[in-house]
């Protein structure tokens, strides 16, 4: 799933597909557990539960959680989606809201994030496949518990703060099913209307799905962003992004991108920059009563880049633009009761600090 963490898109929680009930009839919710294992971190298990429609009255909530042998994050979402509409602008408008908290405490990075932040918005359907959406939005974020290894970077960033924005966005959903079609999804935030912060930021996905044979399929998904900050000191940590292996398979979470090779953890900088792509097919091999198994293979490349700060360490950071990729199998067992998925990646591109993770094992039901 993907979580905003202040201005930059956080990619969390090695999950399947996303459910797709906005764009069909069908399940509105999903549950899903992910377990992988890396040098760094040790074994990881990635929990993620999410419904869009709760009790019929249009309320959508998530709650998703890494736990790993050296720390854990935390993401919980509640909000309404799918309230009364009223004209306005001679279109028919839907408001919305969300709040959120997320917590984030690695023991190898030695520091402490926490966030707490709320949105409403209003959308428009300009037609059944296009959505815009305009709103506004407010954080209070903190960084606290440096511990002794934490990077001299992070100082600037440490305390609370407070953000108060506007968000733009744009979907125009044209999947018909999970084998047909395309989806494509931008959106712009604006900090500085109040509060502590000022950056930009934007980002864009775009999915393709299309089928393979009579009864696989072939999906293609690829995501760019970056973030622009007006403040003195630069964008912190917590405004930056990081890739998961939901997309950069083969990649631990916070494995890839600037990092601070001289302080005593190691610490993961993330970045204002961000690209990655993943192609993936897949196909039924074997039919059983209690389901099929689906043979698939996968390639994803991408890269995290760009800091304000590069100076202020122990030595400069490189914080240059390097492309990762992988490759790899996948192997899928589809029944009644979910889908348990093993991918196996080889990060066959990749830098001599980056954190890798050769197999992720995840089980997915929707409801």
């Amino acid at each position: 799933m993907m979580r905003w963490l202040g201005g930059v898109v956080l990619l969390v929680a090695p999950v399947m597909a996303p459910v797709m009930a906005s764009a069909m009839d069908g399940p509105q919710g999903h549950a899903s557990i992910g377990i992988a294992r890396s040098a760094l971190h040790g074994t990881m298990v990635a929990v993620d539960l999410a419904h869009g429609n709760l009790m019929d009255r249009g309320i959508a909530a998530s709650v998703s959680a890494e736990l790993r042998e050296t720390g854990f994050g935390i993401s919980a979402d509640l909000g309404r989606a799918q309230m009364d509409t009223f004209a306005l602008f001679g279109r028919a408008a839907r408001p919305g809201y969300r709040i959120s908290y997320d917590q984030i405490s690695w023991d190898d990075d030695a520091y402490r994030i926490s966030e707490l932040g709320a949105e409403a918005d209003l959308s428009f359907d300009m037609s059944p496949q296009l959505t815009l959406r305009a709103g506004l939005f407010a954080r209070q974020t903190d960084l606290g518990a440096l511990g002794a290894g934490a990077s001299p970077h992070l100082i600037p960033d440490q305390g609370g703060a407070a953000t108060l924005g506007a968000a733009f966005g744009l979907s125009y959903d044209a999947r018909r099913d999970d084998r047909h079609g395309f989806k494509l999804a931008a959106d712009i935030k604006i900090a500085g209307l109040g509060g502590d912060r000022n950056w930009t930021s934007a980002g864009i996905t775009a999915t393709a799905l299309a089928p393979l044979g009579p009864r696989g399929r072939v999906r293609a998904q690829a995501m760019a962003g970056l973030l622009d900050s007006r403040d003195p000191g630069g964008a912190a940590i917590y405004e930056r992004a990081v890739l998961s292996g939901d997309v950069l398979r083969g990649f631990a979470t916070n494995g890839i991108g600037p990092r601070d090779t001289a302080s005593g953890d190691r610490t993961a900088l993330l970045g204002n920059r961000y690209l990655a792509a993943l192609i993936e097919a897949s196909y039924p091999v074997v039919d059983l009563a209690a389901g099929r198994i689906d043979l698939g293979v996968f390639w994803s490349s991408g890269s995290l880049w760009s800091l304000d700060r590069v100076t202020g360490g122990a030595g400069p950071i490189d914080d240059s633009r390097r492309m990762r990729a992988s490759a790899g199998l996948s192997v899928l067992w589809r029944t009644r009761a979910g889908t348990i998925a093993l991918h196996w990646a080889n990060p066959y591109q990749r830098e001599e600090e980056d954190i890798t993770q050769s197999l992720m094992l995840t089980f997915q039901q929707s409801f």
